[in-house]
């Protein structure tokens, strides 16, 4: 985990990253949904989402950034049998099947989460 990140410092600090979409999602998933986190970064909302399903359901988690799915893969090495119901997948989803490019802007190093996909024709 990187601290100096936003992601990474508010959870090293916190021990929780954004304490209401943690709430809510505790609450609205269920022992064996299957849940869908696209977008999934270093992996706080995969280990969340798979700690509420159980071996029962399954977290199918997309990440395009090499380097973060890097961290993500690490990250969910580090849960134990947690990640027994998580499948990774380092790809982006989009509306239809093309490629695209992958922008980290400026603000890349200190937020991880602001990269972004630009579509290629």
């Amino acid at each position: 985990m990187n601290v100096d990140e936003t992601i990474g410092g508010e959870i090293f600090r916190q021990n929780i990253f954004d304490i209401a979409v943690s709430e809510v999602a505790w609450r609205l998933i269920k022992r064996g949904d299957l849940v869908v986190d696209v977008g999934a970064n270093i992996g706080y909302m995969t280990r969340l989402f798979a700690a509420k399903v159980g071996v029962q359901g399954q977290v199918v988690s997309f990440e395009p950034h090499p380097v973060i799915f890097a961290r993500l893969q690490r990250n969910l090495s580090l849960a134990g049998s947690v990640a027994s119901s998580v499948v990774l997948h380092n790809c982006a989803l989009g509306a239809r099947e093309g490629t695209a490019r992958l922008l980290e802007p400026a603000a890349f190093g200190s937020n991880q989460g602001t990269a972004t996909l630009v579509a290629t024709h």
